[in-house]
């Protein structure tokens, strides 16, 4: 017979504060004597959630539809008595006003707290009823309290590190789209599938940046509360910056393919020198930008790698007077043939985009490293 191996068995945070919540919530309502002290542990288990701000809204929920439940359910059942005609109307009238307020995920609560209530003995029902409704709220401050305690520590470095990682795969990304441009690289559908990949991944993203957000709006005073008011914002704009840069490569996707079809039978020949200048020009922007980027996420995250002897100096992409009269020479002195006016507005493009990227990258870069801004 072959030995069980622990390692097979994987025990979460969540599932840990499930067992803990549940066993405290027991004996504290045993303790007190509040019955049935079952019930203490299914409203811990529903407010339970991966974050302090969930289970904040959904203590705010619980709170909000047990109050309901306990109004409806004494209403009813002190005009028309505790029969069972009497807990199916009041669960509809619960199940209405949950649904109006978009509560749904604490129905299962407010239903049974109704049965609680309205099953209580009518001769001491205000002492039944009480006695019912206090477990609820021992369940769900016993979850509150596990959650602020034993919440996930690592879950905002978590989302940190995940934007860092997408932005560098959008750089990356950039990055290549470019030198492909510049050496007339054939499409692939990897690249293609990869660029779909990322645009997928953005909302998964932004639904975590959401989460860290709402996370710095309930630890007021944490000791940590200072440091993630700060990262905010930068975590706002860079990842509107990122998603910016998502749109511009699906256009410079579009550009490659069309200038791909254009030069099919001219891939393998050179650039004439006036032109070459242009393309170096390009070539050398898209590699400061790159070399900006992984600056940018050393400084702004404080990467531990990161040390003196690989500082990384800060370059400066611009849109020199000397280009722009190199590329209107080169155009002067090919403008009238249409290929040329076609590689004109595909170079163009490029250029305002890398200005963009350039100005936006400078723009982040004086806001939180020089604080110029």
């Amino acid at each position: 017979m072959s030995e069980l191996s622990l390692n097979r068995f994987k025990i979460g945070s969540r599932t840990l504060k499930t067992g803990i919540a549940v066993s405290l919530a027991i004996a504290i309502a045993n303790a007190l004597n509040a019955e049935p002290a079952v019930f203490a542990a299914v409203s811990a288990i529903v407010n339970l959630q991966p974050t302090v701000y969930q289970s904040y809204i959904n203590a705010l929920q619980q709170i909000g539809i047990t109050m309901i439940g306990i109004t409806i359910g004494i209403i009813l059942s002190l005009t028309f008595g505790n029969s069972a005609l009497m807990v199916g109307v009041s669960t509809v009238i619960l199940i209405m006003i949950a649904l109006k307020l978009r509560w749904n995920s604490v129905i299962l609560v407010g239903i049974v707290t109704i049965i609680f209530v309205v099953d209580a003995q009518s001769d001491i029902f205000f002492e039944h009823a009480l006695a019912r409704i206090s477990v609820i709220f021992i369940g769900l401050i016993v979850a509150l309290l596990v959650n602020i305690i034993l919440a996930p520590a690592d879950y905002r470095k978590f989302t940190l590190e995940k934007l860092f990682k997408y932005h560098t795969d959008v750089t990356m990304l950039f990055h290549k789209k470019i030198t492909d441009f510049i050496s007339k690289a054939e499409p692939t559908q990897q690249d293609a599938d990869y660029l779909i990949n990322l645009i997928n991944q953005s909302e998964k993203l932004s639904d975590k940046i959401e989460i860290y957000k709402n996370e710095v709006r309930v630890l007021p005073f944490s000791s940590q509360a200072k440091e993630l008011q700060i990262n905010v914002q930068l975590v706002e704009d860079l990842y509107r910056y990122d998603i910016q840069l998502l749109n511009k490569l699906q256009l410079i996707k579009d550009i490659k393919r069309e200038r791909y079809s254009r030069l099919a039978s001219r891939l393998t020949s050179p650039y004439t020198p006036s032109f070459q200048v242009i393309i170096d020009y390009l070539q050398q922007a898209n590699e400061d930008i790159l070399e900006n980027s992984l600056t940018l996420m050393n400084k702004l995250f404080k990467l531990k790698n990161s040390s003196a002897s690989t500082e990384r100096q800060w370059k400066t992409v611009s849109i020199t007077d000397e280009f722009y009269d190199r590329l209107n020479a080169w155009y002067n002195e090919h403008g009238n043939a249409s290929n040329k006016m076609e590689a004109l507005v595909e170079i163009s493009i490029v250029i305002y985009e890398i200005r963009w990227i350039a100005r936006e990258q400078q723009r982040l870069y004086n806001k939180y490293i020089t604080k110029t801004v």
